[in-house]
């Protein structure tokens, strides 16, 4: 199928915590925009939400919209992100990838097999290259990518919303408080990169008044955050505040902010030409996800803004040259027109390269119901060994109930008392003793039940005869206990 592409026409795809959010663009003036819900309760805390919510509207959202798809591009949220600056001195290029990495593994001291990196130098002198590292969880992002294969979507770029944020906002110094119904995401800006990204879970149970005085305080520790960390910047004049998001048309969040903080506060301002009910604020990530280029350019100065494809290398696809594919389909018509069996090879193997195809993506498949299979066993396995231990165990009791009658209710109260965190694995008498074992979920708790045992009256005193640590691999605030319980005279009598 010939595909033509409108290079005036992009398509923008946020995706947010509870929704897509799609721009259509065309030259220098919004064309269209729409947001689609997504099933609520599969995020938390701004985190990217789940992917097989995502496969199922992306088809309904590209049902007979197949022109929109060969345009878009997709910004994925930043709340599994991490931003650091690096300074390197002048060096040959085949030494860059390396020093990278080295710093990289200095700055973030944890497994770095979870984590994907990607970069790109931000400033140049003579002297020194300034860089920007970004990592994102593997386990976040790529269930997205997966998604959208699934979908048959396949966007020609990917961005981090931080990073289009800074792009639509277009300012070289500045902070973007992005608001948003669940979260809210904090960046400081300076030289044109994010310096410090955070992300903050709004509270639903807090007042609306004690919620505002709460985002002015954590705006005002990020500038502090930043001002401390780098202090040659601190008495910067030039640097504003600028509202994003949903929530950011909201009249009182804006003068509580422009209260509380040194710094101007003001709305944000679109780069594009659009109608007058164009919610612009909500759809800032978007905007800049449109401005997004994929090559950017050094300025007089040596700066560049930060725009690359946030697309791990084992995701993308091999793309040719233009020159290089236009030679080869060249060299193809000839043959076919001097051969024709020419054609029929070449209808072959594409029909092979397709059945090659549709048998990984079944091997695929294969493998993750064998995978799932193998869980599933594991997992029927520990159930059969926990309901067997729970039969064990009721064995035991009636047991004990059955030839101890005279202790039958203070086994029962034993038994009966236990607080939630507390589970009895262990129940017996040593003449005039009961002795319960178990295990709590912490010390607390331990001490909890103890003291509901001794205030039951059934005992006379309570003791604890043994008490450890679960052994190592366990839960460390597992308590293994053994209690010694004297049953009163009185009850004895």
């Amino acid at each position: 199928m010939r595909i033509i592409r409108n290079p005036h026409l992009k398509v923008a795809l946020t995706v947010e915590a509870d929704s897509l959010r799609m721009l259509v663009v065309k030259g220098r003036r919004v064309q269209s925009w729409m947001t689609f819900s997504l099933p609520p309760n599969l995020a938390k805390d701004g985190a990217a939400p789940a992917p097989q919510s995502i496969e199922g509207v992306l088809s309904t959202l590209f049902f007979g919209r197949e022109g929109l798809k060969h345009h878009l591009s997709v910004c994925l949220p930043g709340s599994d992100t991490l931003f650091r600056i690096v300074s390197l001195p002048k060096l040959k290029p085949q030494l860059v990838l390396e020093a990278i990495q080295r710093e990289a593994r200095q700055e973030l001291p944890v497994e770095t097999e979870r984590l994907h990196l990607f970069w790109q130098r931000f400033f140049t002198s003579a002297e020194r290259d300034d860089y920007l590292l970004v990592w994102v969880r593997k386990d976040s992002y790529e269930p997205l990518y997966a998604a959208f294969r699934q979908a048959r979507v396949q966007p020609h770029l990917w961005e981090l919303k931080p990073l289009a944020l800074v792009r639509a906002v277009g300012l070289s110094e500045a902070v973007i408080v992005d608001l948003e119904p669940e979260n809210t995401g904090l960046i400081v800006v300076a030289q044109g990169v994010p310096r410090i990204v955070r992300s903050l879970t709004n509270p639903s149970a807090m007042r609306r008044e004690d919620w505002l005085r709460h985002l002015a305080d954590e705006v005002s520790r990020c500038i502090a955050l930043y001002q401390s960390s780098f202090p040659e910047d601190a008495g910067h004049r030039e640097r504003r505040v600028v509202l994003t998001g949903q929530l950011a048309s909201d009249s009182t969040i804006m003068q509580t902010l422009q209260a509380a903080l040194p710094l101007p506060v003001e709305q944000f301002q679109c780069a594009y030409q659009a109608p007058q009910e164009f919610p612009a604020a909500t759809y800032a990530a978007a905007v800049g996800l449109a401005l997004k280029k994929g090559k950017p350019k050094a300025n007089r100065l040596g700066q560049r803004g930060v725009d690359f494809n946030v697309l791990p290398s084992q995701q993308q696809h091999r793309v040719f040259p233009v020159k290089r594919v236009v030679a080869g389909a060249a060299l193809v018509m000839g043959a076919v027109l001097l051969a024709p069996s020419f054609q029929a090879t070449a209808h072959s193997e594409a029909t092979l390269l397709e059945q090659r195809a549709e048998l990984a993506r079944l091997q695929r498949q294969v493998s993750l119901v064998k995978d799932s299979l193998v869980l599933r066993g594991e997992l029927q396995k520990k159930i059969d060994q926990v309901n067997g231990q729970m039969r064990a165990l009721q064995q035991e009791r009636n047991s004990v109930l059955a030839g101890k009658g005279d202790v039958s209710l203070e086994l029962r109260a034993a038994m009966t008392i236990a607080p939630p965190g507390v589970s009895i694995s262990r129940l017996g008498t040593l003449g005039n003793t009961l002795v319960v074992g178990g295990e709590t979920s912490t010390y607390a708790v331990l001490l909890e039940y103890t003291g509901a045992l001794e205030r039951s009256g059934f005992f006379q005193t309570v003791a604890i005869a043994e008490i450890s640590q679960k052994t190592p691999g366990a839960d460390p605030s597992m308590t293994t206990f053994v209690l010694s319980l004297d049953r009163r005279k009185a009850v004895e009598g």
